[in-house]
């Protein structure tokens, strides 16, 4: 179990790694001679840039060009269109291979068939003293027909979507909180259709919110998520989601007193993981540089997300927490169940009370054998199968 357990951890741990990565493909068409494609966060020595164009011959000679978060440059170029597409060329460097042109010429792209220019690139190292967000732009300054270019780009270290994991973890919280399977085997009406009502709203704004940022999220002015409307919007709605967890848990310690041990460090926790965001939101405000705000960001989106899930596998954890949860005795070993319709919330004899568990406090009304013993199954008596 042990060996199992590692190899799970170091799975986790790979998946996150591989899971690093950005690819952007479409097709861009506009009259414009200079636009805003892409941009990203590279680390200093394991950034890595890969692309693969195709445009039309009559589109010669296109460039893509990169540039840095130098203060004012991007702010610079970028919507200023007092500025001509050659000026904004000219604050990089061709030789730093700030500037790729897209021409057979330059050895990186070819001719394919007689009306084409194909462009398959090498993998690109980026080096720099620090990380660094890289804005890229295709340009067409000495062209007439505007631009069109069919691209494929893959760019290490992306961020992580997680979304449907966060509304999973969540919707398992508040059953939790509402005391499921821990002071009971079946939510009451009024729980179940109000967990019904707030998971309903809950996934339909969390996916709204990510769908609106999709369609509105401008890349060339934000660097990450959270600094945007849309993102300001999932914080809210996660701190929502937050009060009701809490609320929902301390209603069930009142309770039920002596599940307070079970709940307390269980609140604890998972309240420092719902809050962890927009602490961290804030703190990056004011901190935090911009090259490094998303990164820290999705590091502790993915490492939160992570220790939550690790966290409740071991509040579940069986041999570990028995005593939390009403599975004290082995399935094989219950038979015929009784329940006594004039007890409407039976106590057990350590004080959980279940509103569907009756099964502890039931006898078998199984009759004696041909052998003349009782078929009765206890706790202590080990179970043996007859012969059919």
């Amino acid at each position: 179990m042990d060996s199992k357990l590692i190899f799970s951890f170091l799975a986790l741990l790979s998946a996150a790694a591989v899971a690093s990565g950005k690819r952007i493909s479409g097709v861009l068409k506009t009259e414009k001679d200079w636009i805003f494609l892409d941009r990203f966060c590279f680390l200093p020595t394991a950034g890595i840039l890969q692309f693969n164009f195709r445009y039309p011959r009559k589109f010669m000679v296109q460039s893509l060009l990169l540039y840095w978060d130098k203060p004012n440059l991007w702010s610079m170029v970028y919507n200023n269109d007092s500025m001509t597409c050659a000026q904004k060329e000219s604050l990089l460097d061709v030789n730093s291979y700030q500037i790729f042109r897209l021409d057979p010429d330059y050895g990186t792209c070819v001719y394919s068939g007689n009306d084409s220019v194909t462009c398959n690139s090498r993998n690109y190292p980026f080096s720099s003293s620090r990380e660094r967000w890289w804005f890229m732009a295709i340009s067409n300054c000495l062209g007439k027909n505007g631009l069109y270019l069919e691209y494929d780009v893959f760019m290490r270290n992306g961020t992580v979507l997680y979304a449907m994991s966060q509304i999973l973890m969540v919707l398992m919280l508040l059953l939790l909180s509402l005391g499921y399977t821990v002071v009971c085997g079946r939510l009451p009406h009024w729980a179940t259709t109000c967990l019904i009502v707030f998971m309903f709203y809950f996934a339909i704004a969390y996916i709204a919110l990510y769908i609106v940022e999709a369609v509105t999220f401008d890349a060339a002015l934000v660097l990450y998520r959270y600094e945007s409307s849309p993102g300001y919007g999932l914080m809210a709605v996660i701190l929502a989601c937050w009060l009701f967890y809490v609320g929902c848990s301390i209603f069930t310690m009142s309770k039920h007193k002596k599940k307070v041990v079970f709940y307390t460090p269980m609140l604890v926790f998972y309240s420092l993981w719902f809050i962890a965001i927009p602490i961290t939101v804030a703190v990056n405000i004011n901190q935090v540089p911009d090259y490094m705000r998303a990164k820290v960001v999705n590091f502790i989106e993915v490492i939160s997300l992570f220790l939550a899930h690790l966290f409740y596998l071991i509040l579940t954890w069986p041999s570990l927490a028995n005593k939390n949860f009403p599975f004290h005795i082995r399935t094989t070993q219950i038979s015929d169940f009784a329940f006594d319709p004039e007890q409407q919330d039976p106590d057990l004899t350590d004080g959980r009370q279940f509103t569907d568990f009756s099964v502890f406090g039931a006898t078998n009304a199984r009759s004696e054998s041909s052998h003349g013993g009782s078929d009765e199954l206890t706790e202590e008596s080990p179970v043996t199968h007859r012969p059919q």
